[in-house]
């Protein structure tokens, strides 16, 4: 998206905001003895495993039946189509061409996609391809999404447990996560729940009450023992007040109560002068302008937002700034402006990664970069929430089939909704990588509430 049509965004942001084995190849050869190496008595079992690599890469668990689908290809040679095919009658049910064949200098491959979202039929399957064989199997399904968003609020709910200070600003990033999901769709959750409260936002309400726990209701200061903790105290100011604004409509009381906490925590945190991060306190003071329209919280976030007009690579800002841009009450329209400015140009940034990105989200999942993928698909639910670009969604549901399968080591990192799978093979999932796929799923599904 070039210069005119971000300016145009932004005016429009100050607008609306006021398998099967046959797909492996070994790429390596194990380790042969020699002739001039002695002879064992006992056989040797200790021997290097050839490497094998799938080159047919899908989302393993599966997609929704009207979302974007898009399968990945990897080999020293590609063919021009793939193929569907049914997984209980091996029957080729659809049939499409391959797209982007390109040459990677790192992997010594040729890279292709080819795109299915055409194809809504229920049903398991894997797509074969001349040369280089087949894919896992994956389902496509109705209501799959919503699936995986509740088996994932359940992982979320074994995490909570008795709450310790050092566990706040975790829990505080994941709850500001889900609270931006919550309200950016409403209509989802709403949708989806029978329940007065949606699953979602009662469960966000537990960990509230183990955070109102650690608050000294004096000082207002989050405590570990005797020790006040001046960086959870302002994350807890902040989420708080969030939290109030956002659940009001469910009970206005206990909403006053949390409301009134995160001003304890403003108070001490005031007393405390300039020791906590001042994007966290920006944050806060954005939260708690919006939920109470006071002078003094208005000042504070025009003061602390214009010395951050600046600031580079800072994910946490992201949340501050877009509540300080959607409140309803009065705002610095040019600080706005100039906030938001940088996160369209990080979604912009994505966007241009993907197009010559092997995997198609420009991006990847190596080491302890997977979070990245998850700030990556907040940043891109943010502007196709403000923008509705098509791109922009197609590009968050590949983000999903690169976690579940269509990656470097197509390995699925993603919950099945029967349990099959674990969450994060091999890796340790903090609640915040669980919120963000939960916003993943919320995301995609809110298309579906559109289309429909």
């Amino acid at each position: 998206m070039g210069k005119v049509k971000r300016i145009t965004a932004l005016l429009l942001v100050l607008t609306i905001l006021a398998g099967c084995a046959a797909g492996r190849t070994s790429s390596e050869e194990p380790t042969r003895q020699t002739a001039l190496e002695p002879m064992e008595e006992a056989p040797v079992l200790d021997y290097d495993v050839p490497v094998m690599t799938v080159g047919v890469l899908v989302n393993q668990i599966g997609y929704d039946t009207d979302a974007p689908k898009t399968v990945v290809l990897r080999g020293k040679k590609l063919p021009e189509e793939f193929h569907i095919v049914d997984a209980a009658t091996k029957e080729v049910v659809f049939t499409g061409e391959l797209e982007k064949a390109e040459y990677e200098e790192n992997t010594g491959e040729y890279n292709s996609y080819g795109d299915f979202t055409s194809f809504a039929q229920e049903g398991s399957y894997y797509i074969e391809c001349d040369y280089i064989g087949c894919s896992y199997e994956f389902d496509i399904q109705d209501g799959l999404y919503e699936e995986l968003s509740a088996h994932a609020l359940e992982l979320l709910k074994e995490k909570r447990e008795a709450v310790k200070a050092a566990d706040v600003a975790d829990i505080c990033r994941c709850l500001s996560v889900l609270l931006l999901s919550y309200e950016l769709y409403p209509q989802v959750y709403d949708a989806k729940s029978e329940e007065a409260v949606p699953p979602l936002m009662a469960e966000i309400r537990s960990y509230v009450e183990e955070l109102l726990l650690l608050q000294d209701e004096k000082s207002g200061a989050v405590m570990e023992g005797d020790t006040q903790r001046s960086q959870e105290t302002v994350w807890v100011s902040a989420v708080l007040a969030k939290f109030s604004y956002n659940y009001q409509s469910y009970d206005s009381t206990y909403a006053t109560v949390c409301l009134q906490a995160a001003d304890r925590a403003w108070r001490f945190l005031e007393k405390q002068g300039e020791e906590t991060e001042a994007v966290l306190r920006f944050f806060a003071a954005a939260e708690l302008y919006r939920a109470t329209g006071q002078s003094r919280y208005y000042n504070a976030a025009n003061r602390l937002g214009e010395a951050l007009k600046t600031e580079q690579n800072n994910r946490t800002l992201l949340f501050g700034v877009l509540t300080y841009s959607s409140t309803k009450r009065k705002v610095d329209m040019d600080l706005c402006a100039e906030l938001m400015s940088g996160i369209f140009e990080e979604a912009e940034q994505i966007a241009v990664n993907a197009q010559t990105d092997a995997y198609l989200i420009g991006s990847g999942a190596k080491g302890e970069s997977l979070e990245n993928i998850f700030w990556d698909v907040l940043v891109l639910s943010v502007i196709d929430y403000i923008i509705t670009n098509q791109e922009y969604a197609t590009l968050i549901a590949r983000h999903h089939d690169y976690l579940a399968g269509a990656n470097e080591m197509a390995a699925c990192y993603v919950p099945g909704a029967g349990g099959e799978r674990e969450l994060f093979e091999g890796i340790t999932t903090s609640r915040f990588q669980l919120a963000g796929y939960i916003m993943l799923l919320t995301e995609m599904m809110s298309h579906e509430n559109k289309e429909s």
